[in-house]
């Protein structure tokens, strides 16, 4: 069995290899459970977030049914339910429905159906930010392949928060989200003060 460090941002307190002996394992789960390492180092507990307070509701705003299955698989791993919609209008109609705390939006949804004009990202964006009251405003995150700093501020301008950058990886999307509730977990404080 090895040990990993207090000091290790890891969420794992032992490393166990296979096949496992049943006295190691047994070890293991006992210096997990415990409040002291074996070298004598206090391990900090973690308190888990309480699920009920800090589940995001995620609406994802693609076009592209490739990229709306890979986005709501990374999702699913993450733990994250989303709602997908395929264009800025259904987005907009969306968040008007239900409240949302965070909002995936594609930036270049093509604007194809001639009876009833859809909107890119952007549009939905500041058409968003215009009709929802301030405290309905839900964190807006752009995901586009555009990586040029005039993109970036194209988003920002729009209203957008955030900024992903295509092809979007889990471990990018995690730390944004993790950064989404932290955001709004600093703000039902500042509510409560």
């Amino acid at each position: 069995m090895r040990l990993r460090p207090s000091d290790d941002r890891s969420d794992f307190a032992a490393v166990l290899s296979k096949p496992v002996k049943g006295a190691a394992l047994r070890e293991a789960l006992t210096l997990a459970l415990s409040d002291q390492l074996d070298d004598g180092h206090e391990r900090v507990r973690r308190v888990p977030l309480d699920p009920a307070r800090h589940r995001l509701r995620v609406l994802l705003a693609e076009d592209n049914l490739v990229n709306q299955r890979v986005a709501q698989l990374m999702l699913d791993k993450l733990g994250y339910a989303v709602d997908i919609v395929a264009n800025g209008r259904a987005a907009v109609d969306a968040v008007t429905v239900v409240p949302y705390d965070v909002v995936l939006m594609d930036v270049q949804m093509p604007q194809m159906d001639v009876q009833m004009p859809q909107m890119d990202g952007l549009e939905a964006t500041r058409t968003i930010r215009a009709q929802l009251p301030s405290d309905q405003q839900p964190y807006i995150i752009a995901m586009t392949a555009n990586a040029m700093a005039e993109d970036r501020a194209a988003c920002a301008a729009a209203g957008m928060e955030d900024y992903l950058p295509k092809p979007v990886k889990a471990h990018e999307l995690k730390k944004m989200l993790s950064r989404v509730v932290s955001t709004l977990s600093d703000q039902a404080w500042d509510d409560r003060t």
